[in-house]
C-alpha cells in the first residue's frame, strides 16, 4: 500500500512539472524557469500581437500526417540484394529495410530475440563496419550483442545498450586485432546476434570490410537538366569555377547526347545501358513498369565485386518502386519537387545541401572499402526555387513568387521578362551546385584511386517552341571525366557519346568487371585509355503517343523521324514513320546518306527500327 501511494505522489508530481511547462511554452515560449524573466526583461521594447493558435493547430496535424508518412513508408520492405559473402542465412528476415527515407539490406529482428549468418572472412580484412537500425519512435529497450564464432571460439564485437542508438541507421565499426585475423581469415565466420528481448523491429546489416589492399572509389554525379553551354569549362562563362577547375586536369566531351529528353527514360538508359525503344521504361504514369530483375545494373554488378554501393536520388521517376534501389547498399530516395498528378510539381525543399553532406559523411567515414557513389541532384533542374543563402542580386522588381513565373514560363505565350527570370533561378542555382561541389572535389583529390564523372541525364530549353522535339538543348549534356588513378588519353574529344547508356559500360571497363549481358552503348575508352572513336549518336522521345528519332553526327549532319506508338502495348507505327527534319551538315548530300546508313547499321537500336530507317534513307532524294 505504500508503494503505491509513493508511486501515486510520484505520478502527480511529474503530471504537475508537464502541466506547468506547457504553461510556459504556451505563455512564453519556454519551458525553462527563466522565462518568465526573459518575457518581462527591461530590455524589451515591446510586444507584437501574436495570435498563432490556428497555426499551432495546422502545425501539430502536418506533424501528425508526417510522421504517418514516414510509418507508412517504413513499413514497405524491398527485395534484397544478394550478399556476396554469405554463406548460410541462419535469419529468414532479409529485407531491404527503410528508415528515414534511406534504404539498406538488412535482417529484422521481429520475432526471434537471436540470429545469426555464415559469411566468408578474407585475408587482408582489418576490420568490418555494420549498421543498427532503429524506427523512428521506437520503444526497444535492453542491450543487443554481435558475436563472432570462429574455431570454437567466440568473439564479441559489440555490446550496447538499444536506449543509447538513435532512431536511424547507426554506424558501428569493429578493429580486428592480430589475434582475431589469424582465426577468422580464410574460414567461414558465423556472426550471432541476441537481444534480450523484442517488442519492435530492430534492423542489423551485414558486415562491409575494410581491406588492407588498394581500394578504389568511383563516383557518378548526374545534376538534372544540366546544360554544357553554361559550364565554363565548355566556354559557358564564370559561374562554375570549381568544375573548371577540377575537370581540367580531366577530360570535357564535347559532342555528348543523352538517349532521350526526359528523366524516366534517361535513368532507365543509365541503369541498363539500353535505348529507351527497347527498355520501354517511358510511360510516365498507367504503364510505368519497374526496371527488368532478369538484367544486372551497374550497381549490382559493382555490388558482386566487393563495391559498398552508395545512391541518392532526388526525383520519383528514378526511386526504388521503379527498381533504382537495386545494388545499392545504401539508397536514399528525397524528391525534391512536390509531385502533382505527372506534372513537374511545385518547387520543393533544397536537397543537394543534404545529400553532399550525407554523401561526404559516408565517404569519410567508410575508410579502405571499394566505394562506388552515385548521386543525383535535382535543384539545376526546373522548377527552381529560393535559396535563403544566396544573395538575390537580380529580378528585385518581380513581384510574383517564383511558381507564378513557373507556370508562366511553359505556355509558348510567356513573355522575355518571365523567361528571363526562370533563366536567372536557373544559374543561381548551378552558382550554388558549382560551391557545394568545390568541397565534394577536395574530399576527392585527397583519397587516391578515385575516379569521378559528372554529366546530366538530358539537357533543357528556356525556348518554348522547342520544347518535346529532340532539339540539341534538350539532349546535349556535359560528360566529364576526372581520374587520379587511371592516365585517361584525349585523342580527339570531338568524337560523340551517348552519355546515357555508355556510363555503365565505361564503368565497368575501367574498374576491371565483367559484364556478360549485350548493352546498347560501349565504353568510351578502348583497352589502351584512349577513346573511342564513335561518330554519331542517338536520341530518342518516347512519351505518350509520340515517337521521335534522332540521330546526329560528325559534321553537323542529323536527321529526326517521328510516328505515333501504343501506350499499351509500347509498339510503334513504323508504318507511319517519317522523315521530319534532314540536315547534311557539311557533307554533301549523298556523303551524309552514307554517313547515316554506315551509322545506323552499326547501331544496337532495335532491328526492326534500323530498317525501317535505312529504307526512308534509301528514298531520300536530294
Amino acid at each position: 500500500m505504500l508503494r503505491f501511494f509513493s508511486n501515486m505522489r510520484h505520478f502527480a508530481s511529474h503530471f504537475k512539472r508537464e502541466i506547468i511547462c506547457l504553461y510556459r511554452i504556451f505563455r512564453y515560449g519556454e519551458d525553462l524557469r527563466f522565462a518568465s524573466f526573459e518575457a518581462s526583461s527591461p530590455e524589451i521594447l515591446s510586444h507584437y500581437k501574436t495570435s498563432y493558435f490556428k497555426k499551432y493547430l495546422k502545425g501539430c496535424f502536418d506533424t501528425i500526417i508526417g510522421l504517418r508518412i514516414r510509418k507508412l513508408m517504413e513499413s514497405r520492405v524491398f527485395i534484397p540484394d544478394q550478399f556476396k559473402f554469405l554463406v548460410e542465412k541462419g535469419s529468414s528476415y532479409y529485407g531491404k529495410y527503410q528508415i528515414n527515407g534511406v534504404y539498406k539490406n538488412s535482417f529484422c529482428l521481429v520475432q526471434d530475440t537471436s540470429g545469426s549468418i555464415e559469411i566468408k572472412f578474407q585475408k587482408g580484412h582489418l576490420g568490418i563496419y555494420f549498421f543498427i537500425g532503429c524506427h523512428l519512435g521506437h520503444s526497444l529497450s535492453g542491450s543487443f550483442q554481435i558475436f563472432l564464432d570462429s574455431q570454437g571460439v567466440s568473439i564479441p564485437i559489440l555490446n550496447k545498450k538499444i536506449e543509447s542508438l538513435h532512431d536511424q541507421w547507426n554506424l558501428c565499426y569493429y578493429q580486428f586485432s592480430d589475434e582475431d585475423k589469424k582465426r577468422i581469415a580464410g574460414s567461414s565466420v558465423k556472426v550471432r546476434w541476441k537481444l534480450e528481448k523484442v517488442k519492435e523491429p530492430l534492423l542489423f546489416t551485414g558486415p562491409v570490410f575494410r581491406l588492407s589492399s588498394k581500394t578504389r572509389r568511383f563516383i557518378v554525379i548526374i545534376a538534372d537538366a544540366l546544360r554544357p553551354t553554361d559550364l565554363g569549362i565548355y566556354n559557358g562563362g564564370g559561374l562554375t569555377p570549381e568544375i573548371d577547375r577540377f575537370f581540367s586536369k580531366g577530360i570535357a566531351f564535347k559532342n555528348s547526347y543523352a538517349q532521350s529528353n526526359w528523366t524516366l527514360p534517361t535513368f532507365a538508359s543509365m541503369a541498363l545501358s539500353s535505348y529507351a525503344s527497347s527498355h520501354n521504361i517511358v510511360d510516365p504514369d498507367r504503364y510505368l513498369t519497374p526496371l527488368p530483375r532478369s538484367i544486372p545494373t551497374l550497381p549490382e554488378l559493382l555490388q558482386n565485386q566487393g563495391f559498398y554501393t552508395y545512391g541518392s536520388v532526388s526525383h520519383q521517376r528514378c526511386n526504388h518502386s521503379l527498381g533504382h534501389h537495386r545494388g545499392f547498399d545504401h539508397f536514399r530516395s528525397i524528391p525534391t519537387v512536390d509531385a502533382r498528378d505527372g506534372t513537374l510539381g511545385r518547387a520543393g525543399e533544397n536537397n543537394m545541401l543534404l545529400q553532399l553532406n550525407e554523401f561526404c559523411d559516408y565517404f569519410r567515414r567508410l575508410k579502405e572499402t571499394n566505394f562506388f557513389g552515385f548521386i543525383h541532384l535535382f535543384d539545376t533542374h526546373f522548377p527552381y526555387f529560393d535559396n535563403s543563402n544566396h544573395l538575390n542580386d537580380q529580378d528585385l522588381l518581380f513581384k510574383e513568387t517564383v511558381h507564378h513565373y513557373v507556370k508562366q514560363s511553359f505556355r509558348k505565350n510567356a513573355g522575355s521578362n518571365e523567361i528571363k527570370f526562370i533563366f536567372n533561378r536557373y544559374q543561381s542555382k548551378l552558382a550554388e551546385l558549382d560551391y557545394q561541389l568545390g568541397k565534394m572535389f577536395k574530399l576527392f583529390s585527397e583519397r587516391e584511386n578515385t575516379t569521378v564523372i559528372l554529366t546530366s541525364d538530358h539537357g533543357y530549353t528556356f525556348d518554348r517552341n522547342f520544347i518535346n522535339t529532340l532539339h540539341d538543348e534538350e539532349i546535349r549534356t556535359p560528360f566529364l571525366i576526372h581520374s587520379n588513378e587511371f592516365a585517361l588519353k584525349s585523342a580527339s574529344e570531338d568524337y560523340f557519346i551517348e552519355s546515357s547508356i555508355d556510363l555503365l559500360p565505361t564503368a565497368t571497363h575501367l574498374l576491371g568487371v565483367q559484364d556478360l549481358h549485350q548493352r546498347s552503348g560501349q565504353s568510351i575508352f578502348n583497352s589502351e585509355l584512349t577513346l573511342h572513336s564513335k561518330k554519331y549518336a542517338i536520341s530518342e522521345l518516347v512519351y505518350m503517343n509520340q515517337y521521335r528519332l534522332k540521330i546526329v553526327g560528325l559534321g553537323g549532319v542529323s536527321i529526326i523521324l517521328g510516328t505515333s506508338r501504343d501506350r499499351a502495348t509500347s509498339k510503334i507505327n513504323l508504318d507511319g514513320m517519317a522523315i521530319m527534319v534532314y540536315k547534311p551538315g557539311s557533307l554533301s548530300f549523298d556523303e551524309s546518306k552514307r554517313f547515316m546508313l554506315e551509322n545506323m547499321r552499326a547501331s544496337k537500336l532495335d532491328s526492326s527500327i534500323k530498317v525501317k530507317v535505312e529504307k526512308l534513307l534509301d528514298n531520300l532524294s536530294h
